[in-house]
């Protein structure tokens, strides 16, 4: 229930889903319906880009679908409390067999790594935490 509910919302953004959060502006836009006149008066007459957005895309059935989504969440799999207590009591290192000497090996090499990389490639290259909220990814 809650994948087909996702991917509902997700259809309303056509296909293929757009990967680049501009991309998904811009189609929430178009699935909007609203001509570009009205689009315009609707962003003009509010203060803030976010609450303009939710003005001109209240027509799609995202509240809808989010209620829906909510509902399922409390009963689907004996609810969403149960399974995050199932995940939280069954951590990944026992589910996959991983032992902590595996994982202090691995830690051990991305700080090797992560160190070579601070000589060879310099600070400039680094990137600020922010900026990986807004890659292109399909996060956020």
């Amino acid at each position: 229930m809650m994948a087909s509910l996702l991917e509902a919302a997700a259809l309303c953004l056509g296909t293929p889903y757009p990967r680049k959060r501009d991309d998904r502006w811009d189609a929430l836009l178009v699935a909007s319906g609203q001509t570009s006149r009205e689009l315009k008066e609707t962003f003009e007459k509010q203060s803030n880009l976010y609450l303009a957005f939710a003005e001109a895309t209240k027509g799609l059935p995202f509240d809808s679908l989010d209620k829906q989504f909510w509902a399922a969440a409390k009963t689907e799999n004996g609810g969403f409390e149960a399974a995050a207590t199932h995940y939280a009591q069954s951590p990944f290192l026992i589910q996959q067999g991983t032992s902590i000497t595996d994982i202090r090996g691995f830690r051990q090499d991305l700080q090797s790594r992560h160190s070579s990389l601070k000589t060879t490639a310099g600070p400039s290259t680094r990137r600020a935490p922010h900026d990986f909220a807004q890659d292109d990814t399909g996060c956020c």
